[in-house]
């Protein structure tokens, strides 16, 4: 009897990830230890590299998250992101920063996005990337 738990248990947990696995973009840069993750989902995935991501404290003494996205497919890229604020213990920050925000970009070109917390509690930020809808 234990053997057939066992047995289910281990099928269901299989179901399981293999679900949560079509969720999980296609690739991340996160830097744990300064509370930034850019994510780049698998729809643009294979069309942007994400040169560099830097978090720091601006002028106001709020956070600033940079992102250096690279074009790196052979045509004009349509581009949306979005950037969420976290507080130190994980919650959202709700913002109209978190709306989508449209930029499109030609062919081997670098754009610097920028997003500013306008919450002074701001701790951790994720900067979310897709093709943009027509």
């Amino acid at each position: 009897m234990k053997w057939k738990n066992m047995v289910l248990l281990a099928m269901m947990l299989g179901l399981l990830l293999t679900g949560c696995a079509t969720r999980v973009p296609e690739y991340s840069v996160e830097d744990a230890e300064r509370g930034q993750l850019v994510v780049v989902g698998t729809d643009v995935a294979s069309a942007v590299l994400v040169k560099n991501a830097t978090l720091s404290e601006n002028a106001s003494g709020t956070l600033q998250l940079s992102v250096d996205v690279q074009n790196v497919s052979r045509s004009y890229l349509p581009l949306e992101y979005r950037t969420f604020w976290y507080r130190e213990d994980g919650r959202v920050i709700s913002t109209a920063l978190s709306n989508w925000n449209r930029r499109g970009f030609a062919s081997g070109e670098t754009l610097t996005l920028t997003a500013n917390a306008i919450h002074p509690e701001a701790k951790f930020s994720r900067m979310q990337f897709r093709r943009a809808k027509k």
